[in-house]
């Protein structure tokens, strides 16, 4: 299935007319190939390229059609949270709208990890004790989070338009192991 993938990404492809400026990148088209193959055969693959190759679209291509084949869900790890919303907002709507010619389409969500979201539970303990937990000035930049939790779209740090103290985060952060008191 390699060929079919890589022919999604070389000139002409269903890939290079979704993108303006559209570059054939041949250095892509040979890590999407080991990628395939990796799924394929097994194994690991650790792959090394410069910035601007395309490495995302590289291992994005094979793994959201490995799992629309399988009927399977992939994950994809990545070091930064920047990185992931950049998969979620540019590359997999991309692939999802290549994936539209009658084939199913892959699905995608972002999870990032536990401390990046608020425990509404943990919050309202917090609030509640806030007088004899925090200083005066953390105390209201608390009651402001509190409120914040009624308005946000998914919880997370990335729906705050300031990031929050430490302090405040660590009583109201959804970080597994952390006490409830």
């Amino acid at each position: 299935r390699s060929g079919l993938l890589e022919a999604r990404l070389a000139p002409g492809g269903s890939l290079s007319d979704l993108f303006p400026g559209y570059e054939d990148r041949p250095a892509q088209r040979a890590m999407l190939a080991e990628v395939v193959r990796r799924y394929n055969e097994g194994g690991v693959a650790l792959v090394e390229a410069g910035t601007g190759t395309g490495k995302s679209l590289a291992y994005l291509l094979p793994a959201a059609a490995w799992a629309v084949a399988n009927g399977e869900r992939t994950v994809v790890s990545t070091n930064t949270i920047n990185l992931q919303e950049q998969l979620v907002g540019k590359d997999l709507p991309l692939l999802a709208r290549a994936f539209a010619e009658g084939e199913r389409c892959p699905t995608f969500a972002l999870l990032k990890g536990w401390r990046n979201y608020v425990c509404l539970s943990r919050a309202r303990l917090a609030h509640g004790g806030q007088a004899s937990l925090l200083e005066p000035e953390r105390q209201r930049e608390l009651e402001a989070l509190v409120a914040w939790t009624d308005r946000t779209a998914d919880g997370s740090l990335a729906d705050l338009p300031d990031a929050p103290s430490p302090e405040v985060w660590d009583e109201i952060s959804a970080e597994i192991g952390r006490a409830h008191v």
